[in-house]
């Protein structure tokens, strides 16, 4: 009678709290997804922007890559970009000649003199899956150019599985492809974070930009 009542009376009231905390959860989630799609939907302009930047010219020097970025105001206009980088595409047997190219340019603007006639590949930080790439996509222009950045350089994003697959992917859709959770560096370490990869096309041969 009354107990039994009361207790279909309170799990009544417990469904319904439940069922209204879950419509609440269920549009938090699809209020979160949307601000996420459309911030994600900006960044991919501007990397479409950099992209049209390259393919509308015969050479992009080091700094037309700093005055389009400049003109972007990341920090104010997408504070979640940290940085823009073009890593273009290295055949093994043009690498010597990349990299002796690399090594003379020059290093007015960087703080460290050594950056670029030390340059060399390598790995990713750590954690990575290593693979043996059949062609490089090194760190090859950066900005802003900051200590974190020039540490960057060099970085050959195909000697890691997550970031080879998120690129060959952006290849084969010819659009924005974004990488698995990875470290990237930063002053002091590492921090936890993701790239997005634009393929850019010059010459009919795809290279590889990356934000």
């Amino acid at each position: 009678g009354v107990v039994e009542s009361a207790a279909l009376l309170a799990w009544q009231t417990a469904r319904v709290i439940d069922q209204n905390q879950r419509a609440r959860f269920d549009y938090e989630v699809r209020r979160i997804e949307s601000a996420i799609e459309k911030r994600l939907q900006a960044y991919v302009q501007v990397l479409r922007g950099g992209r049209g930047l390259f393919e509308a010219s015969d050479h992009v020097s080091r700094e037309d890559w700093r005055r389009y970025v400049e003109s972007q105001r990341l920090s104010t206009s997408y504070p979640g970009i940290r940085t823009m980088t073009f890593a273009p595409k290295v055949e093994p047997h043009e690498l010597a000649d990349f990299i002796a190219a690399v090594r003379s340019e020059p290093t007015t603007r960087f703080a460290n003199p050594r950056v670029l006639s030390e340059f060399a590949l390598r790995a990713p930080p750590p954690p990575t899956v290593p693979t043996r790439p059949a062609v490089h996509a090194p760190v090859f222009y950066t900005e802003p150019l900051n200590d974190d950045n020039e540490r960057a350089l060099g970085i050959d994003m195909m000697r890691d599985v997550g970031r080879r697959l998120a690129m060959e992917a952006a290849v084969a859709t010819d659009n924005a492809v974004l990488s698995p959770r990875l470290r990237v560096l930063r002053q002091g370490g590492t921090q936890v974070g993701f790239i997005a990869y634009m393929p850019v096309y010059r010459d009919a041969r795809p290279c590889r930009r990356v934000q």
